[in-house]
């Protein structure tokens, strides 16, 4: 799972943040879990050991079981909007502990919307700074840029 849970009982008392998505009930994650573990089992049957969403958390336990001195000092995540807590988990793990993460996200661009709790993804954070300005191109950049593609858009239609 895209949080990391591998047993019921921490799905059972899984606190979700945000409203965004399909609402599951706490009365459906016995067999939403039921359903997950036949896919997991499913999936490793048929020579797929990982798929997209428990790949961080294969990530997380192999550097959880590593000692070695870790190689990076520092990991920048750029475009992270869409990451989940695991995946930044999975990331945070392969930095020394006196080690930092950098992350840049805009959350106008969520594909997937997914909320992210900094403390359950299991950072400590120091600083963050809010971006108030579009740093990418001027404002007569992006409307030209809106403009030919709504104009695409409505060549298209008509």
């Amino acid at each position: 799972m895209k949080q990391g849970i591998t047993r019921l009982e921490d799905y059972q008392n899984f606190q979700t943040v945000g409203g965004i998505g399909t609402r599951i009930e706490h009365s459906d994650r016995e067999l939403m879990f039921e359903i997950y573990q036949t896919y997991c089992n499913l999936r490793q049957q048929s020579g797929m050991q990982y798929d997209w969403d428990n790949l961080a958390t294969a990530v997380c336990r192999e550097l959880d079981g590593d000692r070695s001195s870790r190689r990076y000092r520092h990991i920048i995540i750029d475009e992270g909007q869409d990451f989940s807590p695991q995946m930044i988990r999975s990331l945070a793990k392969a930095i020394p502990p006196n080690g930092s993460l950098t992350f840049f996200g805009d959350v106008a661009q969520q594909i997937y919307g997914h909320r992210i709790s900094w403390r359950d993804a299991g950072l400590n954070i120091e600083n963050i700074w809010e971006f108030k300005e579009n740093y990418r191109n001027t404002k007569q950049i992006a409307k030209l840029g809106l403009g030919n593609f709504t104009n695409a858009i409505l060549q298209r239609c008509t």
